[in-house]
């Protein structure tokens, strides 16, 4: 079967969460390549000290539970980023 790019299986899996090296977490829609969810983990007056993401669980579908560089642990609501 012959598929064009856009036509793609990509399996099961339609969203994912990432997180970077400036202290953000998205929410990309892998069929559309597009962010639907930008979580700003730092507030503005932190940017100075860096702040990486290094772990990301999505518990029952509803949570997002982050971890970080300073130690910290925060829960998300997924659908919506807040804290």
């Amino acid at each position: 079967m012959n598929m064009s790019d856009d036509e793609q299986d990509i399996g099961p899996i339609v969203e994912l969460f990432a997180g970077y090296s400036d202290g953000t977490i998205k929410l990309w829609n892998l069929k559309s390549g597009n962010c639907t969810l930008h979580i700003e983990k730092q507030s503005k007056k932190e940017k100075s000290k860096n702040c990486l993401i290094w772990q990301l669980a999505l518990y029952k579908n509803k949570y997002l539970i982050s971890g970080d560089s300073k130690g910290e642990v925060c829960i998300f609501d997924s659908k919506f980023g807040t804290l």
